[in-house]
């Protein structure tokens, strides 16, 4: 690559890193399926089938992420999002003018977070090459994008719902994001294989007893699967799944449970959460890059969530303030996996073969994100109790797989 392409990337990928994060409101939209659920039934559709859009969209995660990732290592990103954000603007259209409501579920429940999925991992991948120097903070940055315009998008969709009803407003969503998406692949940066920024080089790493001096490969998903850091770090996108999922799933109800606060106030520690979780994002990112590592930062927020979970109970904690403390340390949580678990995918097995890899360690998180709002339906103090230990052992198992990463790939790479 000559210095000229170089210092030419250097100067584009600021822009192109908002961009990404304007892409991202793909993902933000489908958390207006809530908005969604009441005018929908006034129309006579059964409410329990309306809602069920939220475990099909779940399930997507998988086959949306493998499929991005193959067609982004492929075609490139430029395709993905071109050929996806097509298919999500007409899923959501398809949605819009659904005659019922099996078809709004399969339109906007399967097909388009099908589309997203794929749009979400392969951005990832290309933030990873564009920002080899920077990835948790690049990462991080696209989890504010979405944190904050899903913290915007749902007050906005829910006006204008009211407004001017359910169906025009699905409409305008749909063109407005799906047409940002598409016109990003017209004018969306990739960076070309082997691409460094000016000035940076590629850590070397200590090479533990026994193992190889050569550079760290990219590890494709028939030998992943055989390795037994992936299946730990799994398992701990299971358990730190599973509090977070529970609390978004029922946040209102729980924090009137929990504090006694109208619906109202509930909403608003709501949007306090989700700025929580854009903000810190970008900060554990960036900590993550300059200090710590990705691995150390999930198991810091894990145990900081378990002690705060711990006196909560103990203390029998019914105070707004305190809840809202609560809330900001899983909202740290949150974002210390969603930024994270991308980045240790990338450092440990390389970026070629990442969406790949992204989509079969969603598996823990989409069982951790079943059995979260399961739990949270059956009492406040019995779902705390039960999450709260399940994160500890994600911060147990975190620090177990930096250890398993390490032997496994022959280096001191955490």
């Amino acid at each position: 690559m000559s210095e000229l392409s170089t210092k030419r990337i250097d100067k584009l990928r600021w822009p192109m890193l908002v961009l990404i994060m304007l892409v991202g409101m793909t993902s933000a939209f489908l958390n207006c399926l809530s908005v969604f659920v009441g005018p929908l039934s006034m129309k006579g559709w059964d409410p329990t089938i309306v809602v069920m859009a939220y475990s099909v969209m779940m399930v997507m995660a998988i086959p949306g992420s493998l499929i991005g990732g193959k067609l982004k290592a492929k075609f490139g990103n430029r395709f993905v999002l071109k050929v996806c954000g097509l298919g999500f603007t007409v899923s959501v259209l398809v949605a819009a003018f659904a005659p019922n409501a099996w078809v709004y579920v399969i339109a906007i429940g399967g097909f388009a977070p099908l589309f997203v999925y794929c749009i979400y991992v392969a951005q990832i991948a290309n933030l990873g090459e564009l920002f080899p120097d920077r990835r948790g903070l690049a990462t991080g940055a696209l989890s504010v994008g979405i944190f904050l315009a899903g913290a915007l998008v749902v007050p906005v969709c829910e006006r204008m719902t009211s407004a001017i009803n359910v169906t025009p407003t699905i409409v305008v969503f749909a063109l407005v994001i799906g047409g940002i998406t598409i016109l990003s692949g017209f004018i969306l940066l990739q960076a070309p294989e082997g691409y460094k920024p000016e000035g940076w080089e590629e850590p070397e790493y200590e090479i533990l007893e026994g193992g190889e001096a050569e550079g760290i490969k990219d590890v494709g998903w028939k030998k992943l699967i055989t390795l037994k850091s992936f299946w730990l770090i799994t398992i701990a996108s299971l358990t730190g799944t599973i509090l977070t999922s529970g609390i978004q799933s029922n946040f209102i109800i729980l924090t009137g449970e929990i504090t006694g606060a109208s619906e109202a106030t509930a909403a608003w520690i709501y949007t306090i959460f989700s700025m929580i979780m854009g903000i810190s994002a970008i900060v554990v990112g960036g900590i993550s890059d300059k200090v710590l590592g990705p691995v150390k930062i999930i198991a810091i927020a894990c145990l900081a969530v378990f002690v705060m979970a711990l006196f909560f109970i103990l203390t029998n904690a019914q105070s707004t303030p305190m809840y809202i403390v609560f809330v900001a340390f899983i909202g740290l949580e949150v974002s210390a996996f969603s930024t994270l678990i991308a980045v240790i995918l990338m450092r440990a097995y390389g970026t070629k073969n990442f969406g790949i890899n992204f989509g079969l360690a969603q598996v823990g998180t989409l069982i951790g994100s079943s059995i979260g709002p399961q739990l949270a339906i059956r009492g406040a103090d019995t779902f705390l109790i039960v999450s709260a230990a399940g994160v500890l052992l994600c911060g147990i198992v975190m620090f177990i797989l930096a250890k398993a990463l390490n032997k496994e790939l022959g280096k001191k790479v955490f």
